[in-house]
């Protein structure tokens, strides 16, 4: 499994949910969550969309490893 997958996958907690919330500053979980699970899925389609147009070598190679690491 990817970064993306994992991310999405996480349930928080209640006891992480308040020791978050007590840091410094007030951070949403939750909300911080949901907004790297955003952006991890627009750089995937990002890199799908080069990786279309890349043509074979070793920078297609080092973005396919990328989408492999991310999905």
């Amino acid at each position: 499994m990817g970064v993306y997958t994992n991310l999405k996958a996480l349930t928080a907690l209640a006891a992480e949910q308040s020791t978050v919330a007590a840091a410094v500053g007030y951070e949403d979980w939750t909300g911080m969550l949901q907004v790297i699970v955003n952006e991890l899925a627009q750089l995937n389609q990002k890199l799908t969309r080069l990786q279309t147009y890349v043509p074979a070598g070793t920078n297609l190679t080092a973005i396919g490893t990328a989408l492999t690491a991310l999905s």
